[in-house]
């Protein structure tokens, strides 16, 4: 699509149960207390052609991931595009991109409902009537049986990660393009999967283009593997202090450049 693509994922690593460390990173809250480790979150941001990856952040288990997404747009540049699942692909996150001069394409939240007919009825937000079923966003117009433009209405309630002056200057209905494609693998239920993103133009950016994209991301998983393989992150040793993990590795990640370069 001739645009600058970047691919962020999180995942989660296992680190020492120290007092320290549980104040500073939490545990599942599937695990009882005292039987479990803690866990941080980390959240990687890969270059999508080279797979280079440019930065990583290390956050508490109950942190937001789109908080820590957030704290990456500073390596990217305006017209970039960036790529994530449905994790990313909120209102608040969408329009901060569009603020900054950036795209994003993720995967669309299973709890929003979308219905590619033209013209369709849509809740409206803060009706006191009850609209079980309709779609959160309005229709704008169809580009095809599965792609269309629609007008997302900015929630009620402010995210927790952004101050109350800055979700004041996002807009009330943000333009975004909805597009579905099927996903056929022999022996398996054909599947859908939607994505959400600010390219809206459909010449520019075919819906088969944008489906192509999302699919590469899948490779970002094993870069993700690797990078905790590599990095001895899959589980963190009982002797690592907490700037260690804080610290995002960076002594190994260092080491990893300097024998790339080699």
């Amino acid at each position: 699509m001739g645009l600058r693509t970047y691919f962020i994922d999180g995942t989660g690593v296992s680190i020492p149960d120290t007092p320290a460390m549980q104040d500073a990173f939490g545990q599942p809250t599937n695990q009882t207390p005292g039987g479990g480790f803690p866990v941080a979150r980390v959240l990687a941001l890969f270059h999508a052609s080279t797979g280079l990856l440019l930065k990583l952040i290390t956050a508490s288990l109950r942190s937001h991931e789109v908080a820590q997404a957030a704290l990456t747009h500073d390596e990217l540049q305006p017209g970039d595009v960036l790529v994530g699942d449905r994790a990313f692909g909120t209102f608040a996150h969408l329009a901060v991109l569009v603020r900054r001069g950036l795209h994003g394409v993720f995967r669309n939240h299973q709890n929003r409902i979308v219905d590619f007919r033209s013209g369709r009825p849509h809740a409206v937000p803060g009706s006191h009537l009850a609209h079980p079923g309709l779609p959160r966003s309005q229709w704008v117009r169809s580009f095809g049986a599965s792609d269309q433009l629609v007008a997302w209405y900015r929630p009620q309630s402010r995210p927790v990660w952004l101050t109350v002056a800055e979700y004041a200057v996002l807009p009330r209905l943000l333009q975004i393009r909805e597009s579905a494609y099927r996903v056929i693998r022999p022996g398996f239920r054909v599947r859908s999967v939607t994505l959400a993103t600010t390219l809206l133009d459909p010449v520019a950016y075919p819906a088969e283009s944008l489906a192509n994209l999302y699919r590469a991301r899948w490779g970002v998983e094993t870069n993700l593997t690797h990078l905790k393989t590599t990095l001895g992150m899959e589980s963190i040793s009982a002797g690592a202090c907490l700037y260690t993990v804080r610290s995002g590795f960076a002594a190994n990640l260092l080491n990893i450049g300097r024998a790339d370069a080699s």
